[in-house]
């Protein structure tokens, strides 16, 4: 099996569990809202001895209710967004502007072509190697025939 064949059936399961992970949680997250509510209309709400405008403000049933459900559905897309993040092989580096980290991909493809280059430029000094050897031996060899000679200029 090739290597390439083996990252797409990864890649392809790693989808699949995503997409699996989020049709589970999605109804827990529906759940929860629907508890939130029915928590909301059905118990009584506690009222402090003296309520200031905030105070007054939060003891309304639809106000805690929109709380509760919007609490609820923040957590529901912090979830699912960190689900599909990491299904794209991404992850969250910084909270506030959001930023997320470059695809684990792309830095395996940068990888290949640095590790590429790395072969090529080992071929390259192993040449450049061979190259020098052959020069100093050459050089060796002038150099001893000039010193059977004596230095002298004799051509023979």
């Amino acid at each position: 099996m090739s290597e390439n064949s083996w990252a797409s059936r990864v890649q392809r399961l790693r989808r699949s569990t995503g997409k699996l992970l989020v049709a589970a949680i999605l109804p827990l997250f529906l759940l929860a809202g629907l508890y939130a509510l029915g928590d909301t209309i059905l118990d009584p709400i506690p009222s402090p001895r003296q309520p200031d405008f905030l105070d007054s403000l939060i003891a309304s049933s639809a106000v805690l209710a929109a709380l509760r459900v919007a609490t609820i559905a923040a957590a529901g897309y912090v979830v699912v967004s960190v689900v599909a993040l990491a299904g794209r092989r991404q992850w969250l580096t910084r909270v506030g502007p959001v930023e997320v980290s470059a695809q684990v991909s792309e830095l395996e493809a940068e990888n290949g072509v640095l590790r590429e280059m790395l072969v090529d430029a080992k071929a390259k000094v192993d040449e450049l190697d061979e190259e020098l050897a052959a020069a100093e031996g050459a050089l060796t060899g002038g150099l001893g025939k000039i010193g059977e000679r004596g230095g002298h200029d004799d051509p023979r």
